[in-house]
């Protein structure tokens, strides 16, 4: 299970993790990442835990998975994150892919770089973790798959802070054939903003899966694809659809 492989695998680099058990519970309990009810934080002895936004947590990591069985990605780009538990999750999902990993420089974005890099080399995949700039995409990408990303995940705190900006500049090197994902949006505050990008592409599958606890968007590539849409459609709303 993709769960039990993230935990065995942070807790093999010393964090301390602590996640959901419901997708209903959309605030949080206390102040304390730790204590958290809605997303994943990891912590390690005598530091603090890493605060917000948080990572995927349960009920996300069980559409990323599906996700990964239901159409595989052969290589990954994801954009932002500190502790490299998304990153992770979706590449673990998806097992042959190459994996490309652009955080922004400031904070605490790199933390879970060794992590990566450790995993990276137990799977014999290849992957690569940098601090950059979205300006710093076309070529990182060259460098680190060796090709186009087919899977795009925007994190929720991308280089420069704006996952407007972050898609935008992975939408003209990936184009319109990748599936784009954004984590942490419901959690984030952001789906206003993401029905706004969505707006701009009519005739894709967009959606907001309300029944994952960050509340993940998905961008279809262009043509259509019945698979995503299957998966896809099992964590929405059937009741408040987003978009409408």
């Amino acid at each position: 299970m993709l769960f039990d492989e993230l935990i065995a695998t942070f807790e093999g680099g010393g964090f301390t993790v602590r996640t959901s058990i419901s997708p209903f519970m959309l605030t949080t309990i206390s102040a304390a990442p730790a204590e958290d009810g809605t997303l994943t934080h990891l912590g390690r002895p005598g530091a603090d835990w890493m605060g917000e936004p948080g990572d995927l947590s349960l009920t996300d990591l069980c559409f990323v998975e599906a996700l990964g069985r239901a159409r595989p990605a052969r290589r990954i780009l994801v954009l932002g994150g500190r502790s490299g538990w998304n990153a992770l999750a979706v590449s673990f999902a998806n097992p042959d892919a190459g994996l490309a990993v652009l955080a922004d420089p400031a904070g605490t974005a790199g933390a879970g770089f060794p992590t990566i890099e450790a995993a990276a080399r137990r799977r014999k995949i290849c992957a690569l973790a940098r601090l950059g700039p979205v300006s710093a995409l076309d070529g990182f990408c060259d460098e680190a798959l060796g090709g186009v990303p087919d899977l795009v995940f925007v994190d929720a705190n991308p280089p420069g802070g704006a996952f407007e900006a972050a898609f935008a500049a992975a939408y003209a090197k990936a184009g319109p054939t990748a599936l784009y994902l954004f984590g942490g949006l419901i959690a984030a505050g952001a789906v206003d903003r993401f029905v706004a990008l969505a707006a701009g592409f009519p005739d894709r599958f967009a959606a907001v899966l309300s029944r994952t606890a960050s509340g993940i968007g998905v961008l279809a590539p262009a043509g259509g694809d019945a698979a995503l849409a299957r998966v896809a459609n099992g964590f929405c709303d059937p009741f408040a659809t987003i978009p409408a």
